[in-house]
């Protein structure tokens, strides 16, 4: 997430890794399902995501964040690292 929750590389997430049975082994669970935004919004008494504007962030979901990500938007921009040795 661009707003500070540290997750790391999609490489190394769980479900870049294991189909749904291999999850739920890994997590050793009995069963593993996936709900939908719309059913993410009626589990919190919401009819459905509201696409214009949705109540709550769930850019972490969808990729649709709230406000635009000008640090990650501008590609000709770029940043060096703090221990940058290629000098």
């Amino acid at each position: 997430c661009f707003y500070g929750v540290d997750t790391p590389e999609r490489s190394k997430l769980l479900a870049a890794q294991h189909d749904v049975a291999g999850m739920a082994k890994f997590i050793k669970a009995d069963s593993l399902a996936f709900v939908s935004i719309d059913g993410l919004y009626r589990a919190l008494g919401e009819a459905e995501r509201g696409d214009v504007l949705p109540r709550y962030c769930d850019a972490c979901f969808t990729g649709q964040y709230p406000t635009q990500l000008t640090d990650h938007d501008e590609q000709a921009v770029s940043q060096l690292a703090l221990l940058d040795e290629t000098r």
